[in-house]
């Protein structure tokens, strides 16, 4: 079997096990919206609501704007992808507040908790 890609990675006993060892992509964030005819479309980069956004209620009974946030990258060479509903800038805010430097510190070691 031939394996193709970037400058393959071997462990220490010179088995093949990737492809490359810095295998990577920039992080990046789209928006998506549930139409009111039930379809999925790009939220118009320019912060305007369309005239077909449908709504969605939430767990504790709000009623939001049905706007999706998707970010995709990669981890340690895994790609990964993820979509929630999005915050409102009042939320966003307030989530700035509690965490101003960000939930996660990559530069200090494990804590040892899944």
């Amino acid at each position: 079997m031939l394996i193709t890609g970037v400058s393959a990675f071997l462990d220490s006993d010179g088995n093949k096990v990737g492809l490359s060892k810095d295998c990577s992509i920039d992080s990046f964030v789209t928006f998506f919206y549930r139409t009111t005819g039930g379809k999925w479309a790009p939220l118009p980069e320019d912060g305007s609501r369309p005239g077909d956004l449908a709504t969605t209620e939430l767990t504790d009974g709000r009623v939001v704007d049905f706007i999706v946030r998707q970010e995709r990258g990669i981890i340690n060479r895994f790609i990964y992808s993820y979509a929630s509903v999005s915050f409102t800038e009042g939320e966003a805010a307030r989530l700035g507040e509690i965490f101003p430097e960000g939930v996660c510190d990559y530069s200090r070691p494990d804590l040892g908790r899944p």
